[in-house]
């Protein structure tokens, strides 16, 4: 785990209420610390010390880094395993699969989602109902600037909740199960309208709306998930299917404008621009 909701909520849980003494909270952002690895070994034999080979050019990077680390070093522990962040670089000799709010480590060819993760003993509806006044403050990461807002600290469990969801909506992408992908998609959206605001889950279920041929529907969703000038991988994205979109309209200019513009995004992966790069070629 990391950071001071998980780490503190999960701690008073398992030292106060004595809930699940059986789980090893592991807390990343002491990874890097040698005194904390040597405590955490020493309390739980059957893990190992992980090794990291590469520097880290900030705090975030060097986060994901220890967590890579530690799941490899781990990942054969003879013990269940899961994390709260996915690293952007998966080794190669297992998999990340989504587990409600957590991704669980599983061996190759063992990918399949478990539904029982997703079974919370409190719905959405439920935690709207018990809205309070905007205690806290919610921040929003764009690619050329940062938003503030007072936000309701339930609001942080609802948005999880729909988080988690949207995880799994996303692995359906994936699969090509477009009807399920929309329904969760449009699921989280219903019980939380203030995320009309994330451009992630526009661009799911606009993607999902893109695989039923429903392309009306995909076309304003896509549209303003690129409005909300998001990073780079999801801009680029929704701007190529929208180029798509306008080439079946027999909108050929309107299509290279937005392919041209999606590969000025930078930092796509190598699918997408070569997708990008064709559609323009053709």
């Amino acid at each position: 785990l990391s950071g001071d909701d998980p780490v503190a909520i999960c701690g008073y849980l398992q030292r106060v209420r004595k809930a699940r003494p059986d789980v090893v909270l592991v807390n990343a952002e002491r990874l890097s610390s040698p005194w904390y690895l040597d405590r955490l070994l020493a309390l739980h034999p059957f893990l190992s010390r992980p090794s990291r080979e590469r520097g880290a050019a900030d705090r975030l990077e060097g986060l994901t880094l220890n967590i890579e680390a530690f799941l490899r070093a781990n990942h054969r522990c003879g013990r269940p395993l899961f994390t709260a962040t996915r690293p952007p670089s998966i080794p190669e000799e297992f998999s990340l699969v989504p587990a409600g709010f957590l991704w669980k480590v599983t061996p190759k060819g063992s990918e399949a989602t478990d539904p029982r993760y997703w079974s919370y003993p409190v719905s959405e509806s439920e935690v709207r109902s018990r809205f309070r006044r905007a205690r806290g403050q919610r921040v929003e990461y764009a690619a050329d600037n940062v938003r503030v807002f007072p936000e309701r600290y339930e609001s942080r469990l609802l948005w999880l909740l729909g988080s988690s969801r949207v995880t799994l909506a996303a692995t359906y992408l994936t699969q090509n199960r477009f009807q399920e992908a929309a329904r969760l998609f449009q699921g989280v959206l219903d019980a939380d309208p203030a995320r009309v605001r994330d451009a992630g889950l526009l661009f799911g279920l606009g993607k999902a709306r893109y695989g039923l041929d429903d392309f009306p529907a995909a076309r304003v969703l896509l549209e303003r998930a690129v409005e909300l000038n998001p990073a780079p991988g999801i801009s680029g994205g929704a701007l190529y299917l929208l180029g798509n979109i306008h080439r079946r309209n027999g909108a050929s200019s309107d299509a290279k404008r937005c392919w041209r513009l999606a590969l000025a995004q930078g930092n796509l992966d190598d699918r997408l621009r070569q997708a990008i790069e064709r559609a323009l070629s053709e």
